[in-house]
């Protein structure tokens, strides 16, 4: 912490593309999400990035999400200190959440809700895809 302030602020989040595609009442039967895009602006020292996260429901094509989040980086020795992967699960797991929220709302209409799980993306690498799947999804 700096002064008062945090080491870094949560500037908030951004759903800035839908592809859509659910025709039936079919359920999830897997979901994945990677962080693309990531951007450090050394001017205004706001760190960057964009997340995809991929519906699968069980014959439709796959649906995507993508989402732009910002952190405001107050101390940029903490920030340089930290390995990338480390980096990129702390500040991902703080906006999945949002992230969610979003999808669970956005999907969420006269058919089975769609309602994603929450999960622990403790030293989770997000430079690949991460898929999870549901088990006798019939």
């Amino acid at each position: 912490m700096i002064g008062n302030k945090p080491v870094y602020e949560f500037l908030g989040y951004k759903l800035l593309k839908v592809n859509f595609h659910r025709y039936n009442d079919e359920k999830l039967s897997k979901f994945s999400f990677k962080i693309i895009n990531r951007n450090y602006n050394n001017e205004d020292n706001v760190y960057s990035f964009c997340v995809s996260v991929n519906l699968d429901f069980k014959d439709n094509e796959e649906s995507n999400f993508i989402f732009l989040t910002a952190f405001l980086i107050n101390d940029i020795k903490w920030y340089s200190s930290l390995e990338n992967n480390i980096r990129d699960s702390m500040f991902f797991s703080i906006v999945f959440p949002f992230i969610r929220q979003k999808i669970n709302e956005f999907c969420d209409d006269s058919r089975e809700l769609v309602r994603l799980p929450i999960v622990n993306l403790k030293n989770i690498c997000l430079d690949q895809e991460v898929v999870l799947s549901y088990i006798n999804n019939d």
